[in-house]
């Protein structure tokens, strides 16, 4: 499982608290979070994207995961989404993360 890296999950914890998000839920969010981020890494989907949640969503429901938590996956790659543009760093098709990104997984791209 790829996790999140720092800078993006700061930016994720910050923008959860100025949403009132309690420490729980913080916690489901970023879980979602670096879901979809391993999911988009396995299949080629680009996580900067709105076209990924559909399939990241009926990939969960595969797995059993009920209308309830795919809502709140839904809802926390949407936030994910939202802070992702400040971390852009060129404007190809699949945009790209910080290079530290790339160096904690080892150079693979999405």
């Amino acid at each position: 499982m790829h996790q999140i890296p720092r800078p993006i999950e700061a930016a994720l914890r910050e923008e959860l608290d100025r949403r009132g998000c309690k420490q729980a839920g913080v916690g489901k969010h970023l879980k979602w979070c670096r879901f979809f981020i391993d999911f988009c890494l396995k299949s080629e989907n680009s996580p900067r994207t709105s076209n990924s949640i559909p399939f990241f969503l009926k990939k969960i429901a595969s797995k059993g995961q009920g209308p309830r938590l795919q809502k709140e996956a839904e809802e926390a790659v949407k936030i994910l989404q939202e802070i992702l543009p400040r971390f852009a760093t060129g404007s190809e098709p699949l945009a790209t993360l910080p290079v530290e990104y790339y160096e904690h997984i080892g150079g693979a791209q999405f």
